[in-house]
């Protein structure tokens, strides 16, 4: 949808952890878990966020670990804003070379 992307996700396997304490293991219903926020520009602005994030004292529940490629392609992190939002916070960057990808949100839409 443009700017917007819209997931439905159904833990099932690998890294579910993020998702399980707030769905409780095995749970069929819905819920809202996080929104997500595009952090734009080069990896070095990712590197700034998860300075602040760090510095903010909101936990970082989750976050992909370290890519071997030069540059790095993806990077993503789920951030414990529960007690202030009622929802986690995903901020989530991606190398340009990726955005002409449709899993990806056009943000100059």
């Amino acid at each position: 949808f443009g700017r917007h992307q819209f997931e439905l996700i159904q833990p099932v396997s690998g890294p579910i952890h993020h998702y399980d304490n707030v769905l409780g293991e095995g749970s069929g219903l819905i819920n809202f878990h996080h929104i997500a926020i595009a952090v734009r520009g080069g990896f070095e602005n990712w590197q700034a966020l998860v300075a602040e994030l760090d510095a903010s004292g909101d936990e970082i529940a989750f976050i992909s670990a370290p890519e071997t490629l030069d540059p790095p392609m993806v990077a993503f992190c789920y951030v414990d804003t529960r007690h202030r939002l009622g929802h986690y916070t995903e901020y989530l960057w991606w190398h340009e070379s990726l955005a002409s990808l449709p899993s990806f949100p056009n943000l100059d839409a």
